[in-house]
């Protein structure tokens, strides 16, 4: 299926201001990226209940990428404790399985946006 160019310039926008207001504000990418991605996909005809989870999951895509880099940027300093790793590593993955495939699948879109809502405000 091709991609629509209106589409494609819209996210390679999104994705162009999100990345210069995070690095010059120092404010998380996600704050910014999830509410305009539901906006687009939601405009595009995703269902709202599906576009809020497609523009989290999408999020937090990104930052897997983000963490990576800093991880090996930090690991060429040094700065990186592996034996405290080893340790808390089976635990986060475990916690990221059991929080992406069965809260998220549980939880309903509306539900989903109110939780996240409440996090910017409190951020």
């Amino acid at each position: 299926m091709p991609v629509d160019p209106w589409l494609a310039a819209e996210l390679v926008a999104l994705g162009m201001c999100t990345g210069f207001l995070a690095g010059m504000l120092g404010v998380g990418g996600g704050m910014m990226q999830v509410p305009f991605l539901t906006f687009i996909l939601a405009n595009k005809g995703v269902p709202d209940d599906l576009a809020i989870k497609m523009a989290i999951a999408t999020s937090m895509a990104t930052i897997m990428f983000t963490s990576l880099s800093s991880l090996r940027a930090h690991h060429r300093r040094g700065a990186v404790r592996w034996d405290l790793v080893r340790g808390i590593a089976p635990g986060i993955v475990a916690g990221g399985l059991v929080a992406g495939a069965g809260v998220f699948a549980l939880v309903k879109g509306p539900q989903l946006a109110f939780v996240f809502a409440l996090f910017l405000g409190f951020s």
